[in-house]
Formats: C-alpha cells, structure tokens, sequence
C-alpha cells in the first residue's frame, strides 16, 4: 500500500530578485556584501546525437533563472 499528495496547497517555486555587485557580474549582494555564485557545468547525453554540455549558475537561493 502506497499513499501519496496529488494536490497541495504548498508554494511550488520560490523566486528572489538579486542584485549584482557592479565589480562582479558573477556576485550577487546579501545585506549590501557580495556573494559569488558557483558555477555548475552539466553535460546531458542526446539519444541519437552529440552529448549537449550547459553552464549553470546558483546562488544561495538556488539556480539563476532570467526571464
């Protein structure tokens, strides 16, 4: 016996609009102080094809999202 949520009332996804630091386009400010971003290099294999590799970046809230 399994029993599991198929609804819920919980905030899926949380976004939190940062600030770069000017000196650093890869930091963002906490509290008016820098905090790098960690770089994170993702190589996904392609059926049928060349294995695609992307540069992600994440903060302390998590990935870097753009719109």
């Amino acid at each position: 016996m399994a029993w599991s949520h198929t609804v819920s009332t919980g905030i899926p996804a949380n976004f939190h609009q940062l600030s770069l630091d000017p000196a650093d386009p890869t930091a963002y400010l906490v509290d008016g102080e820098p905090e790098r971003m960690r770089k994170r290099t993702v190589t996904v294999a392609v059926k049928d094809g060349a294995p695609v590799t992307r540069t992600q970046w994440w903060t302390r809230y998590g990935p870097v999202v753009t719109s």
